[in-house]
């Protein structure tokens, strides 16, 4: 129907698609840290290891626009030690 050069016309997703497609998207960025952490990685957030059903939280925004933010940090010959999950406030950024 469209050729190699013909752009398909853009299609608005419906609110439950978008819905699906994020939460399949949070599953698949969860299941990486689990496979890290079972490589013994460290996975902290707010600097504390916490329960893998307290993860899903790094995923939220809050109501004064704060968010997590990932740090990867290294061990010295190389790989992932840690990841850390901190949560940054954007408006204190801009004060």
């Amino acid at each position: 129907m469209y050729g190699k050069r013909e752009k398909r016309p853009f299609r608005k997703e419906s609110p439950e698609a978008a819905k699906r497609k994020a939460e399949l998207l949070c599953k698949r960025y969860l299941a990486g840290l689990r496979r890290y952490k079972e490589q013994g990685v460290k996975v902290l957030i707010d600097g504390r290891e916490v329960p893998e059903k307290s993860w899903p939280r790094i995923f939220r925004i809050a109501e004064d626009g704060g968010f997590y933010m990932a740090d990867f940090v290294a061990e010295p010959e190389g790989g992932v030690r840690e990841i850390r999950f901190d949560r940054i406030n954007i408006h204190r950024l801009y004060d």
